[in-house]
Order: structure tokens, then sequence, then C-alpha cells
């Protein structure tokens, strides 16, 4: 297929595909994931998106789809083998290695990091790229496509990413790389992600019976270790902690030109996963999430809900604004995001705060949302210093100091 092919022609092309990973009590026809898979591809063809890898686990039973393409270049079916970088959902993978090694009293979870690592350094950077992670995770669970060496990634199906040119979704090149794969540099398939996700939800046993980890060590991974600022979330060991509805949601998000979502609902035994391969995709896992929680558990979220940063950008759509708006004055100021060179220049036109060339409006003590643009709803967040100035500014989950 030729690059002037549009996504909605491939996607047309293509047929959605269906499979479970053996072993797994697979659900091919419930009602509701056909619901929502009728949304994700409407969503795909209306973000532009070419590839998504979506399923769920929902009381013990696992169904899981691919819809649309690998790569727009090379174009192979997504299926739940297809293996995609997890980025920044990596994070939950070190953390549940962590615990094993507290399990094994290797490791003081209360201790500083340099009481273990002091000075550590190799020669090598690529022989250590963390086998640890196969040894203390993927193996124990019984997880077969899941990796942390691009080597490994070649040699199986795999997802690339894209981002949107000129109007037309095109490959990223070079494909990108985590620095770090604790922090960002494990990729795996759907299928080994809800196993993994059954695993979580479980009793800390593997399919075969093996004992992994205690359920109490699950459950402290679960556990609020400190209050995000400006919001009603919180961070557990690894996941990102909010209620919905009342109801306690763990997850995480990646962003590392792919785009995606890890999601467990602990009291409803369900869990969900979406793994988009466009910059953009975020905006899907937005619509999609949404849904899911609503559809599968009748669980919304309040229209004043604050973002957490799970990894991924998020909007507060038709969130209602303060009739009357703060001064803006205390907010204005040049705010430097290290260590990039991002530069945010907060000031007031014709009465109207501006971040970047974008107005936005408050909905809450320092928190606001753009009101116009491609970012309208992205949320901008104020933070305090100790003598109550204004000191920093949090947009996309990323924080900026003011100079």
């Amino acid at each position: 297929m030729r690059r002037g092919l549009t996504v909605v022609v491939i996607l047309a092309a293509i047929a959605a595909s269906a499979s479970s990973s053996p072993g797994t009590e697979a659900v091919q026809t419930d009602p509701k994931f056909e619901q929502l898979a009728v949304l994700v591809t409407q969503k795909m063809t209306e973000y532009g998106i070419p590839g998504v890898a979506f399923g769920m686990v929902r009381n013990g039973q696992v169904t899981v789809r691919g819809f649309g393409v690998t790569n727009l270049d090379d174009p192979q079916p997504i299926t739940p083998d297809t293996v995609f970088p997890l980025a920044s959902i990596s994070k939950t993978i070190a953390a549940t290695a962590i615990m094993r090694l507290v399990e094994q009293g290797k490791i003081d979870l209360a201790a500083p990091v340099r009481t273990y690592l002091p000075d550590f350094k190799v020669q090598d950077e690529m022989a250590s790229r963390e086998v640890a992670i196969r040894k203390l995770v993927f193996e124990p669970i019984g997880l077969t496509r899941a990796f942390t060496r691009l080597e490994d990634v070649a040699t199986h199906r795999f997802s690339v990413s894209h981002r949107t040119q000129d109007g037309k979704p095109m490959v990223v090149r070079p494909m990108t790389r985590s620095t770090s794969v604790t922090a960002g540099g494990v990729s795996m398939s759907l299928n080994d992600l809800l196993t993994y996700a059954r695993f979580h939800l479980g009793d800390g046993t593997s399919r075969d019976g093996t004992r992994v980890l205690s359920r109490a060590s699950l459950e402290q991974m679960r556990t609020s270790r400190l209050r995000k600022n400006s919001t009603d979330e919180d961070m557990g060991l690894g996941w990102h902690l909010r209620r919905v509805g009342g109801v306690m949601t763990a997850a995480h998000g990646g962003t590392l030109g792919h785009i995606l979502l890890f999601e467990l609902v602990p009291e409803r035994n369900l869990a969900f996963a979406i793994l988009t391969n466009h910059g953009d995709g975020w905006r899907l896992i937005q619509d999609v999430e949404r849904n899911a929680l609503t559809v599968l558990e009748g669980m919304t979220l309040a229209p004043t809900q604050a973002i957490g940063h799970r990894g991924l950008n998020e909007t507060i759509p038709d969130v209602p604004l303060l009739a009357t708006q703060p001064d803006p004055a205390p907010y204005v100021g040049i705010y430097r995001r290290p260590p990039l060179t991002t530069t945010y220049d907060v000031r007031v036109e014709k009465g109207q705060l501006m971040v970047g060339n974008a107005p936005v409006a408050f909905y809450g003590p320092d928190q606001a949302v753009y009101t116009s643009g491609n970012q309208r709803w992205n949320q901008v967040e104020f933070i305090r210093r100790p003598d109550n100035t204004v000191g920093w500014v949090r947009v996309g989950g990323r924080i900026a100091r003011k100079d």
C-alpha cells in the first residue's frame, strides 16, 4: 500500500481481529465490549489513528481486539499479539519488581535509593538493560511477549509510532527509545498486558499457581503514599490513584510516540488497556476510557474532576468556569521547564490571561483550562510557593518554574 492511502481506506481494507492468549477464557461476543469496539473504530477515523489494541479483563474473563495497522508504510494488521512500547506504563512493572525484592528481604521500601546504588555505573550500558525485570516479573507471571530490548521486539510483529503532518499521518523515524528500562523501556503485547492485569487483580500467584507476590504487597502498591498537588488524586507505588464515583482506579499512561493507557478497577474486578500508535492517541483514549467506565460499571467522572497526570494528556470537557475570574496579575511571568527548553509566557492581553498563544480561564483555585484552539479544555494548573506566591505552572502534566 502506498502512503497516499488514507487511514480510513486502510481501516476498511483490514478487518479488526479478535483473539486471546493461550489459556485465557476469551469472550468473543460481550455486547458491552462490542459497543466499545464500535467507539474505538469511530474515534480512529475521527482522530486519524492508524492502529489500536484494546482489551479488558472483567470478572476473570478476557476480551481482546486489534484494530487497524502497525505501520502505514508497511501495513500489517494489529492483533492482540502485536508488541507495543509501553512507555511510562513500564514504571508499574519496575514497582512490581521492587516489591518482589522487598518481600525477599533485599530492599527496605522506606530506605533512600542511595543506600543500594550510591555510585552505580557500568561500562557497557547495553549489557545491563535490566535482565532483572525478566527474572523478577516477566518469567514468574508467564509473560512471553514482554521485552526490554528493541533487538527482541524487532523479531516480532510490532507497532511503530505515527504523527500527523500537513493533515496526513506518517511514520515517526527513527523509532523512539527510552533511556531507562524501568521508566519507559518495556514493550509488551496486549495479551501479555492483560495477563499482567489479571496478576495484579488476583492474589499474587501466576496462572500455574506459583506465588509471585503476596496479596498484601499488591494492595500496598495501590495504597496512597501521597496526595497530588491541587487534585483529588493520590500516588501509590507505581499507580496513579483516582476515585470515579467513589470507586478507586489504579492506572498509568504512557507517551513515547505511542500513547497508551492501562487501568485497574480492583473493586469491580476489571482492568482494561488501550494502546495506540499515534501522537494524538490520547484523544481516542480519553473518549474510550470514560465510555468504558460508564458502559461497563456505571462510573462517571465529575465535571470538575481535576486531572492527575498519568503519562498522557487529558482534557476536562465542558468544565463549568468560575463566574468571577481571579485577578490575573499573580500568574503573569515567564515559566521554564528544565532540562528542556520549553518556555511558557503567561501574560494578559485585553484583560484575558494567556498561556503561550491561547487564552485560559479558571474553574477553581489556581486551576484553569484553555478555552480555545487545539488545546481547548486542556488543564493549566498554577502551584504556589510556601509564601503563597505563584511559583510554577503545570501544563499537560509537565511542570515549569517561574523566573
